[in-house]
């Protein structure tokens, strides 16, 4: 049973329509409106008031714009970290963040960030179909001499000249309707993307233009740009340079919770568990509140066998986010290993009511069905795994198990049919069939599932011992034997 290891992040409900929320709201509307008139601290202020008041992804995105305008970038880190937690499609959030990746060199966290941000808000349309090039920006040009005051029309025609390869004039649009709303997302990300081509060119990278730092901050210190990145030749290499860019980040921030649980992650994903749990610990400490950390300390202990701190960080995680369906999922496995299968039974039932899509909660509980000797129970939830995963062998594998169970044995032929044609090199797979062959007396058939299921394992005793069997019901007396032979010497301990 694998873990799961990555925390999923909860999007905020920015539709509550409760009094705290709407009062949050207002607050945060307050700020904004600060903001705009440059009285930073005071925005910081009621931004803070209304994350107090009712945390939302938007507030806390808008604390960190104005500590970005301020020059504060550990605070704004620590504030846009929150926004995204909250909702990790909030593009603005994310290129405001990736911006200060790249103000701290760590080119692996600003281009996925920045990039995530650009797809997020890539809009397209930005030339009419049938239009020249100079008709083109011809009206653009017109639509902004009507209304000069429209940075949606110097945005517009940015595109254009990024279309047609223009791309010190788009610049130049991007940061003009920067200038007259500093909050155009749009054109934050066009401008980082078009600094980003410059950069990657090898030409020298365009600095943010003096018009955005007189206009919008005031602090911005060096080059506004997206990196590409490094040359990597595997994922592996990949998380070990993101790994370096979040050592970066820790090391300017050392209480920085987000970097030492984000760097967890990817030490988990190299396997990495020691340095994974001293992350995980670390975040805990300078955030007790989060639960990501709390749930992927518990992931770990579950794959490293260690079921009681893994249930008691599980519970924790689970406390602090209870919509996460993960948590309950590892859970289950952390259970799963004290033998406690009711306890198991009903975390993965809590899975499948948060997530009734989660075929992988369907087809472990089936699988506990069967060991439970509850097979009929087990089809249930498998079939329903068949239905959401169609085309995953293991489900497949695993009901036509429980048909095995369930003396259908015609059922379970035609279910490990399917699961060996969708993956062809399961020893364990071929194994059951000629277990199911056996029962409907197709003996040759048998043989020769037991024989693929040798050759893919070649040390699976029970294998060698249940075709050795075959060989003795069918007279073939020495081959039996051989069999029988092999088995003893291959028996796993």
């Amino acid at each position: 049973m694998a873990i799961s290891i990555m925390s999923v992040s909860v999007a905020c409900a920015q539709q509550d329509v409760s009094e705290n929320a709407v009062s949050a709201r207002e607050i945060c509307n307050a700020g904004k409106d600060l903001l705009k008139e440059k009285k930073i601290d005071a925005a910081i202020g009621r931004f803070t008031e209304a994350i107090a008041l009712y945390p939302t992804d938007s507030a806390y995105a808008n604390l960190g714009w104005a500590y970005i305008r301020k020059g504060d970038d550990k605070n704004a880190l620590f504030a846009l970290n929150k926004a995204i937690d909250l909702n990790a499609g909030y593009a603005w959030a994310l290129g405001l963040r990736g911006y200060l990746y790249t103000k701290i060199d760590a080119p692996e966290l600003a281009f996925n960030d920045l990039s995530t941000a650009i797809a997020l808000n890539t809009k397209g349309g930005a030339v009419p179909a049938g239009q020249s090039k100079k008709e083109t920006i011809r009206d653009y040009t017109r639509a902004i001499d009507r209304n000069p005051q429209s940075d949606s029309a110097y945005v517009r025609r940015a595109r254009a000249y990024e279309y047609y390869r223009k791309n010190k004039q788009a610049i130049r649009d991007y940061a003009k309707a920067i200038t007259l709303n500093p909050d155009n997302a749009d054109a934050f990300y066009g401008l980082q993307n078009l600094s980003g081509k410059f950069g990657d060119s090898g030409k020298e990278a365009v600095p943010a233009p003096d018009s955005i730092i007189a206009d919008t901050t005031g602090q911005w210190a060096g080059k506004l740009f997206v990196t590409q990145g490094n040359t990597f030749s595997s994922v592996e290499e990949l998380y070990e340079l993101t790994v370096n860019d979040y050592t970066r980040v820790i090391g300017l921030y050392p209480d920085n919770a987000a970097a030492y649980r984000d760097r967890g992650y990817l030490y988990a994903r190299l396997k990495k568990t020691g340095p994974a749990i001293a992350d995980f610990s670390r975040a805990i400490e300078l955030e007790p509140q989060s639960a990501g950390a709390w749930g992927g300390r518990g992931a770990l202990y579950v794959g490293s066998n260690q079921p009681e701190l893994a249930i008691a960080d599980l519970n924790r995680a689970i406390e602090l986010n209870p919509d996460a369906t993960q948590y309950y999922y590892n859970r289950a496995l952390a259970y799963y290993q004290k033998a406690a299968y009711e306890q198991v039974i009903a975390d993965f039932t809590t899975v499948i009511s948060k997530d009734p899509q989660h075929a992988l909660a369907y087809r472990q509980r089936g699988n506990l069905y069967i060991y439970m000797n509850q097979p009929a129970l087990a089809i249930v939830d498998l079939t329903k795994a068949i239905e959401t995963g169609p085309r995953d062998a293991e489900n497949y594998a695993v009901r036509g198990l429980a048909y095995a169970v369930n003396k259908d044995y015609k059922a379970a032929v035609s279910d490990l049919t399917n699961a060996i044609r969708l993956n062809p090199e399961n020893a364990t797979t071929y194994a059951n069939r000629a277990m199911a062959y056996t029962h409907q007396k197709n003996y040759q058939a048998a043989i020769k599932d037991y024989t693929k299921a040798i050759q893919l394992d070649p040390q699976d005793a029970k294998a060698y011992r249940q075709r050795g069997e075959l060989y003795r019901q069918t007279g073939k007396k020495q081959l039996a034997t051989a069999d029988f032979r092999k088995a003893a010497t291959t028996e796993r301990p």
